[in-house]
Order: structure tokens, then sequence, then C-alpha cells
């Protein structure tokens, strides 16, 4: 198995699986429902069908027990009669999953890759660009990429713009400080993050 790590953070649950598995493996490591078998049979891509695999692997472990990922009309992951809060993400290499009772999660996790120069200007704020951080512009454009993406996530809001509604104030140790700016009010938010080989991992 390639349980990269589980842990236990602030407000619940945190697990990190590397894909390195053949897609025969994963496929024996869960017992699917007649629904999620029916869902994961109309999967093309070899790459698809190992991150949704892996998400529900990391999901029963990390819950020890067998459990059921819906979605919701906006596409947001949600456990069916359950309080517990979750959110997912994934690249080619790595699905990370993130869980709580207590409040709203969100996690996100990205490939530290130089394509992130070319399309920056369409999430980072000018006042981010000139926070002191000790990392190179692409690593810490792929955070600040990352940083949005989990509290966009964890607020489930519409209408968010990147740019200018979710704005990082703060780069500490692995700790960043964001703003979350709403029609009616402002919100501060905390979010940890790791660097993972040649990924970061963001959560909050």
């Amino acid at each position: 198995m390639s349980l990269f790590l589980k842990k236990e953070i602030e407000n619940g649950k945190l697990g990190l699986w590397k894909i390195e598995e053949p897609l025969e493996k994963l496929e024996s490591l869960i017992q699917l429902s007649n629904i999620d078998k029916n869902q994961y049979l109309q999967f093309k891509n070899e790459s698809r069908k190992k991150q949704w695999l892996a998400a529900r692997i990391l999901l029963n472990l990390l819950l020890d027990k067998s459990s059921q990922i819906y979605y919701s009309e906006d596409g947001k992951p949600f456990l069916k009669d359950s309080n517990v809060q979750i959110s997912i993400s994934h690249t080619e290499k790595f699905v990370a999953v993130i869980l709580s009772k207590t409040s709203r999660v969100g996690i996100d996790i990205e490939k530290i890759a130089a394509r992130i120069l070319k399309v920056h200007h369409k999430f980072a704020h000018p006042e981010e660009l000139i926070l002191p951080v000790q990392i190179s512009e692409t690593a810490f454009l792929c955070l600040l990429w990352s940083v949005k993406e989990a509290l966009f996530k964890a607020i489930d809001e519409k209408n968010i713009i990147f740019k200018d509604d979710l704005k990082v104030i703060s780069v500490e140790k692995e700790v960043i400080w964001a703003k979350v700016f709403l029609p009616n009010k402002e919100e501060l938010w905390k979010l940890n993050f790791q660097e993972v080989e040649d990924h970061y991992m963001v959560w909050c």
C-alpha cells in the first residue's frame, strides 16, 4: 500500500496517498458498492481510475470503515448521513483527503511547475507578489494557487474571484494567513502547508 501520510490535525484528519501501484492492485484494495462500480466503469483514462480509487481507499483508511462519496450539484464531495466535512484533491502522483466533524475544510495539492508563470496574473493580487518569501517565484506562485484552491473549497461560495476575493496576507513556516472577502463580511483564515517531494499540499 502507498499510504504516504496519515495524521491528526487541529480540526480533524488528513491523509495523503502516493499512487505507485498498478491499477489491478488498487482495485483489489477496495470493495465498491454497485453505485460506485457503475461510476467507475464510466472512466476510460487509467490515471483517472487510479486517482478515483485511491481517494476512496484513503477515505476508508481515515474513517476506519467503508464509506461512499457523493457529490452535490456544484461538484462538492460529501458523505451521506454524516456530519463529517470532506475535501479531496489529486495530481497525477498524489491524492489528498481531509476530514473534519467541527469545521469547514479544504485541501489542495499542486505540482511545482513553470507553467504557473504564464497564468499567475489571473489569480495573484499585486500585493501578494511582494510578500517576503524564501522560495523561488515558481514555487511561491504554485503555493499561492494551492492556497486559493483550498480556501475556495472550504468557503463553498459562488462567484468568487480568486485574484480579489481570496488574498494571502502572510506566509510563515508551514502556515499561511489569508483573508476572504465575501459580499457581507470578511473572514480571516489560517492555512497549513507542507512540501511533499515536488508538490505543495495546503489545507484549512
